[in-house]
């Protein structure tokens, strides 16, 4: 199984080192935030946060069989720790977020927190027709203030490049 590195190697093999490096980088720390945040609104415990994989990752540590015959895994755990698709959603976005500043980055922010959402829920079918599937605009404080923090995380890393 090819890590996120190996592959994220072949997928950007067009640019060059540092804008691999600053991706991997967001992405980590995109990951990193997110656990931290469910950490302290979970009164400081870290809760398993299950989430389905995909077959192919059956075996890699931390992968489990659940009796409905699907794989799983615990999300809540560090970026290394995840298998190869739950890594590359993140780098999904930070490449998305990443390259939406570079084509305009003179944008008000509130509009890249909406393209952030609507990119969320691309990645994220199941959240469609719920509360979560709504317009930006329309989500409570405290998603919206999620979209906003890929923001800043990913633009802290733009202005690196």
């Amino acid at each position: 199984m090819a890590s996120i590195i190996e592959r994220s190697s072949n997928t950007f093999r067009h640019e060059d080192s540092k804008l691999l490096f600053e991706k991997l980088m967001a992405a980590y720390d995109l990951h990193d935030n997110w656990l931290q945040e469910y950490i302290k609104a979970n009164g400081g415990k870290c809760p398993p946060r299950i989430k389905k994989v995909r077959k192919e990752f059956a075996g890699m540590p931390g992968v489990f069989l659940g009796e409905d015959g699907n794989y799983y895994i615990d999300i809540a755990v560090p970026f290394d720790k995840l298998t190869p698709d739950w890594q590359e959603a993140n780098t999904n976005m930070a490449t998305f977020v990443l390259n939406m500043l570079d084509k305009n980055a003179n944008l008000p922010h509130e509009e890249y927190f909406h393209e952030i959402h609507e990119f969320w829920l691309t990645q994220n079918e199941w959240a469609r027709g719920g509360p979560l599937g709504v317009p930006y605009n329309e989500l409570p404080e405290e998603e919206k203030a999620k979209d906003r923090l890929v923001f800043e995380i990913c633009f802290k890393f733009f202005k690196k490049i």
